[in-house]
């Protein structure tokens, strides 16, 4: 099964892998304007309403269970085990638990390009001229120089896996 957002009638629809409609509701109030929806685990929705508000839905009670004001929430990477979540725009970004309570945000002075968080809670992002990283706890610091950008997908073990601007897919160690 998977989620739709109806944006025209603040509608969530539940289908299923035929794509028929299974289970539909009006958002609630506070999730109206919702304009984006992510997976967050285990029968949860991630929203995102308005530029500046995320909500934490859950599909079974159909109620919203966290909230959190952020300013920057353009791009959303959950942790491998759904505990963490990374949100990201340009120049900001905030880490927080799944309950959405901000562990660290923090302001980094090139352009955020992606994220992935490794297997030991640690979120992995690259700017225009580095790889970096973030820990929980809100220190940072600098994994590598790059001689040009890359957007990272995934991490997977040692290994960093990312796209460049040409669109090349490789992996770094």
């Amino acid at each position: 099964m998977f989620a739709v957002l109806e944006k025209s009638s603040s509608q969530l629809l539940i289908k299923n892998l035929k794509n028929e409609i299974v289970n539909k509701g009006v958002l609630p109030i506070e999730i109206a304007d919702a304009n984006a929806i992510f997976y967050a685990g285990n029968g949860t929705l991630l929203c995102r309403a308005g530029e500046n508000r995320l909500f934490i839905f859950h599909l079974q009670w159909w109620l919203v269970l966290a909230d959190l004001q952020v300013d920057y929430a353009k791009h959303i990477v959950w942790s491998n085990d759904f505990e963490r979540v990374a949100f990201y725009r340009k120049h900001c970004v905030c880490v927080t638990d799944k309950r959405l309570v901000c562990l660290t945000s923090f302001y980094e002075r090139s352009n955020v390009k992606g994220g992935a968080w490794n297997d030991d809670g640690v979120f992995i992002y690259s700017t225009i001229t580095h790889i970096k990283y973030c820990l929980p706890n809100g220190e940072t610091g600098i994994i590598k120089t790059l001689d040009f950008p890359i957007y990272i997908t995934k991490i997977c073990g040692n290994r960093i896996f990312y796209f460049d601007r040409r669109e090349n897919s490789a992996d770094y160690c």
